[in-house]
């Protein structure tokens, strides 16, 4: 974990910070595969990005919750760079993952459309969280031909879990070396899910997700 805070963004190394929003390290580098990045952020970055990943239905890229078992949660709070009170993606499990005994959703590319995801070595992958909730849950990171790599994330350190984000409803941010995701396979993804949230079987549990990319560490702006 490299950052903490109430919406404001904290990189590996210096940032800059106004009295109203904060853009970490991690924003003045090059080459960024964006996921999840509210509107300011996307603005600051447009010249950098690589490819957009981020849920656009009209470029045939959706965000799914799987047999009534996540719903949309309200926002609470500003987004993890402090730009606006909207933009990210934040969702709850529902009494139907409770019945079912499991809970899940993702970012999906239809068939008529595709995304080139191509990150190389020396990569990072960030991501900013927030929930209340004591529970583990699992993001997902997926490649070309069925290839996944799973993120547990706990609330406390224990066995299988791969880091651990603090329930205080403060956001948090992580990077991950792209060693991590070993086995991935990289490459132009087309008619599949690729990223996906697992958030357990009982109603209620929450998370906020922002800030989500792929981006190269060793490029400048």
């Amino acid at each position: 974990m490299i950052g903490t805070g109430n919406g404001i963004g904290i990189g590996s190394g210096n940032g800059l910070l106004s009295s109203t929003w904060g853009a970490g390290e991690e924003l003045f580098h090059n080459d960024y595969y964006v996921y999840i990045l509210e509107q300011i952020g996307g603005d600051f970055l447009r010249n950098q990005i690589d490819e957009e990943m981020w849920i656009n239905p009209s470029e045939g890229r959706n965000l799914y919750y799987w047999n009534g078992t996540l719903e949309p949660k309200p926002y609470s709070g500003n987004s993890f760079y402090n730009t606006k009170s909207n933009g990210w993606v934040s969702f709850q499990t529902t009494s139907q993952a409770n019945s079912l005994g499991w809970s899940g959703g993702g970012f999906n590319v239809d068939a008529s459309n595709s995304i080139v995801f191509t990150p190389n070595m020396g990569f990072v992958f960030h991501i900013a969280l927030k929930s209340a909730q004591t529970y583990d849950f699992t993001i997902k990171v997926l490649g070309t031909n069925s290839t996944e790599v799973p993120i547990v994330f706990g609330s406390s350190a224990g066995a299988g879990i791969d880091y651990v984000l603090p329930r205080d409803n403060k956001w948090h941010a992580f990077e991950i070396p792209i060693s991590f995701f070993t086995g991935l396979t990289f490459g132009t993804l087309t008619n599949q899910n690729y990223l996906v949230f697992e958030l357990g079987s009982a109603a209620g549990n929450g998370l906020e997700v922002d800030a989500t990319f792929f981006y190269n560490p060793n490029a400048s702006r």
